[in-house]
């Protein structure tokens, strides 16, 4: 597995230094990428049905661990952007 994913970013750096690749400013691979991991993980965890069984014993807590954990990285991605973007314009 560890090859295949070596290999794939190497494929990736040699197809970016040889086809420019250009987004829209909004869009860029990395989005595109995590919101693909996201509906992956998704998928992977609604077909898991032992998992569906025992969801509703987890309560509350794993609900407020899962939101807190999303929103503190949404803050800190947030924030890392507004200070980095800060910083350049100097």
């Amino acid at each position: 597995m560890a090859l295949i994913i070596i290999l794939s970013f190497a494929l990736g750096i040699v197809s970016g230094a040889f086809f420019k690749v250009t987004l829209p400013k909004k869009i860029n691979v990395v989005n595109i990428i995590v919101i693909a991991l996201l509906f992956f993980m998704g998928l992977n965890l609604g077909s898991n049905k032992d998992l569906l069984k025992v969801l509703p014993s987890v309560g509350i807590t794993g609900l407020l661990i899962a939101f807190f954990s999303a929103g503190c990285s949404i803050i800190f991605a947030w924030l890392f952007e507004y200070f980095s973007k800060r910083g350049g314009k100097k």
